[in-house]
């Protein structure tokens, strides 16, 4: 009985983390021709998956951008570039 009581309590912890509907990440931009984010060694982010904010300026190479990740993690919004 109590290995179910933890089964269901760890479903749910599961769950609950699982409907984050945004998450805050840092990248630093590795290409402007195609526009580029590398997220950390594994990841990098291309134009298809970055969304600017019209009138934004786009980062250039080497500068860190905060971003928003959406729900689903397949798109980002580029907020800024950080100070």
């Amino acid at each position: 009985m109590v290995e179910l009581v933890q089964s269901i309590k760890q479903a749910a912890v599961e769950a609950v983390e699982a409907e984050v509907p945004v998450a805050v990440f840092v990248g630093t931009v590795e290409a402007d021709s195609p526009f580029a984010v590398r997220l950390d060694q594994r990841l990098t982010l291309s134009r298809r998956r970055l969304v600017l904010l019209k009138g934004q300026a786009v980062p250039v190479v080497g500068e860190r951008v905060a971003l928003l990740r959406f729900s689903g993690g397949q798109q980002y919004l580029v907020l800024g570039v950080l100070a």
